[in-house]
């Protein structure tokens, strides 16, 4: 089970979703779509915005869903996961 404390994530993205989210040179979207409604995964507005600006990738994050917001935060969490994953290291998430 994943659930927030305040900008961490608490629990581990299950790694079919990470290999599912954050395959290298594929259209992730529907993937990311799916895990985003299996997880119930709904990071808080603020610090995911706050987050994503931080990327400089996108420029609508005041105007998008919060559904919209949620896959894109999970599909950067599942790229980081997989990097860490291959460095034989364990991930945390956190919206900063």
């Amino acid at each position: 089970m994943l659930e927030w404390n305040g900008r961490e994530l608490v629990g581990e993205l299950p790694a079919e979703c990470v290999s599912d989210c954050s395959a290298p040179g594929q259209d992730a979207s529907d993937a990311v779509a799916y895990w985003v409604a299996r997880l119930s995964f709904a990071p808080p507005r603020v610090y995911a915005i706050e987050y994503l600006r931080g990327t400089g990738a996108w420029e609508d994050l005041d105007t998008i869903d919060d559904d919209t917001l949620a896959e894109r935060v999970l599909w950067l969490f599942a790229g980081d996961a997989r990097e860490a994953l291959a460095r034989g290291e364990t991930t945390c998430h956190y919206l900063e």
